[in-house]
C-alpha cells in the first residue's frame, strides 16, 4: 500500500502528522467537489480514531488520536461536534485558517 506524504509537512511536523494532514485534506476537497451542505461556512470531516487508523494501517488508534490532538493543539485542525444524534460524540475536522494556508502553501511548491 501505497501512502502519499508531503516533504514539507513532513519535515515540519512529522511523516505521521504529514500523513493525517493529506488525509484530512483529501476528505475535505471530496466534500467540497461533491457540495457538501457547509457548517458554520466550512467544510468538515467527520471522523473517529478507529476510522483514521483504518483508513491509514500505519496508525495505531492510539497514535491516530494522539496526532489529532497532536495538530488541534498546534492550530493547523479545529475540532467540533456535528452530529444529528445527540448520543453520538464522533468529532469532525477541519483546517483553520492558519492550517489551510499551511497546507495550501506545502502542496502549491511540491
Amino acid at each position: 500500500m501505497n501512502f502519499i506524504v508531503n516533504r514539507k509537512l513532513a519535515v515540519k511536523y512529522g511523516v505521521k502528522e504529514a500523513m493525517v494532514l493529506n488525509r484530512i485534506r483529501a476528505e475535505l476537497l471530496a466534500r467540497e467537489v461533491m457540495h457538501y451542505p457547509k457548517r458554520a461556512g466550512k467544510h468538515w470531516c467527520r471522523m473517529s480514531y478507529k476510522v483514521l487508523a483504518a483508513k491509514l494501517p500505519i496508525l495505531t488508534v492510539s497514535s491516530a488520536g494522539r496526532i489529532l490532538r497532536k495538530l488541534v493543539t498546534l492550530g493547523l485542525l479545529q475540532r467540533g461536534i456535528h452530529n444529528d444524534n445527540c448520543f453520538d460524540h464522533t468529532a469532525s475536522y477541519t483546517f483553520t485558517e492558519y492550517g489551510r494556508a499551511i497546507v495550501e502553501d506545502a502542496y502549491a511548491r511540491t
